[in-house]
């Protein structure tokens, strides 16, 4: 069942990255980063719990495979806690992409304003130096930038697409070992460890949403585009939403530790690589090129990096006047 999600989440992309090529807009991939995951589960659920493996049989038939040994799963109520934060997640996510205010410069929702994210743009300028090689010359916004397409292709698309899965990973492994939770009762520290990572998901969830709001709030009220955000979560973490969003997948890695005992695989160890390569993702990736770009149009932003966190919600250093960045 893992390679059946694994190749519908390939088959998925390539036809979303079609879709981007159609509209000359990569950013149709943008909402497909939090639609996919609980459509992934739902898949699970359907499978485990509700058609006696029925899904599973289909394609381990025509692969030729023997199905005599499938067993349903095990319901147990921690499916439905996982699921319903993962549906959260999701809903914040997906919601946030179809709101952004027009004058969000980061915004990328075709459907609704026909926009590109920034960073798919500047990838279409610098791809044009690759043509100037041959001396073809074409207008930033082509849809024959053929160097950008494969850009898009390995970097927007299909890179995210196997993050996401990879971290996707414990989620499955618990359906995978869905009998032996239900058949062992959990103890007071499994308990406590699992209600404490669903609230850290739930507040990781809230970090997100809470950032996003005040940004809006900023984007409309803001005097001139130099202003740097200091309001809110922003007073603690320069990069809240990315916070909230890599800490909401360590919490599906804490999940899944939290049902281990020693009935069921231990290698869940092995699954902390997925909440660690979305971590690299926006550390080495998403933060440097958001923050160089704001040093390029905030003045005051250098100040700022050097009091505020970079992405974990910290104290500000004792020099820190919100008055100061309004000025």
């Amino acid at each position: 069942m893992l390679w059946l999600i694994f190749y519908i989440d390939i088959i998925l992309t390539i036809l979303t990255f079609l879709g981007s090529i159609y509209y000359n807009n990569s950013s149709i991939y943008d909402p497909y980063w939090s639609i996919f995951p609980p459509f992934a589960i739902l898949l699970l659920f359907i499978d485990y719990f509700c058609s006696d493996r029925f899904i599973s049989r289909i394609y381990m038939n025509y692969l030729g495979q023997d199905t005599s040994q499938l067993s349903n799963g095990s319901f147990s109520w921690v499916f439905l806690i996982m699921f319903m934060c993962l549906n959260v997640w999701a809903y914040r996510l997906t919601k946030n992409f179809f709101t952004r205010p027009d004058n969000d410069d980061s915004a990328g929702n075709i459907l609704t304003k026909g926009q590109e994210d920034w960073r798919y743009r500047a990838l279409r300028i610098k791809s044009l130096s690759y043509l100037g090689w041959f001396g073809i010359k074409i207008e930033n916004n082509s849809r024959w930038n053929i160097p950008y397409w494969i850009i898009s292709f390995l970097g927007i698309h299909l890179f995210p697409t196997l993050i996401v899965f990879f971290a996707m990973i414990p989620l499955f492994a618990t359906f995978f070992n869905s009998n032996q939770i239900a058949e062992h009762s959990m103890t007071f520290v499994q308990l406590l460890s699992f209600i404490s990572s669903a609230l850290f998901s739930l507040f990781c969830v809230w970090i997100s949403h809470a950032a996003d709001v005040t940004l809006h709030r900023h984007l409309a009220t803001r005097t001139n585009n130099r202003q740097v955000l200091v309001e809110g979560v922003w007073a603690y973490t320069r990069h809240g939403n990315y916070f909230g969003e890599v800490g909401f997948w360590w919490s599906i890695f804490l999940f899944a530790c939290s049902l281990q005992n020693s009935q069921i695989d231990q290698s869940f160890i092995y699954f902390i690589w997925g909440p660690i390569l979305v971590t690299c993702l926006f550390q080495f990736i998403s933060v440097p090129w958001v923050e160089r770009k704001m040093s390029e149009t905030k003045p005051l932003f250098s100040l700022y990096q050097k009091q505020v966190s970079v992405m974990i919600p910290w104290f500000h250093s004792k020099d820190f006047s919100k008055q100061k960045y309004s000025e």
